[in-house]
């Protein structure tokens, strides 16, 4: 991710991450499946809802929105099997 949106700090120590945030909770949905999962908290400019895409008219998706779900989806092509 860091490559597609580098003016966003992409944090992935664990102990950087306050505790009541790092999603490790059992019962934490992204936890339940096998092999467990990713949690990716998001800031209102990648999501799209910030002021400052207030007149985006487009096309498509706010930039940074596209950028995560390009990264996103090229990282899942190249995961290993």
């Amino acid at each position: 991710l860091r490559p597609a949106l580098p003016d966003y700090t992409i944090e992935t120590d664990m102990e950087a991450i306050p505790t009541e945030l790092r999603g490790l909770h059992a019962a934490n949905p992204v936890n339940l499946p096998r092999h467990r999962g990713v949690q990716i908290e998001l800031p209102p400019r990648v999501r799209g809802t910030s002021p400052i895409w207030k007149d985006w008219a487009g096309p498509g998706l706010v930039p940074h929105t596209q950028a995560l779900i390009d990264a996103l989806a090229a990282a899942a092509l190249a995961w290993p099997a």
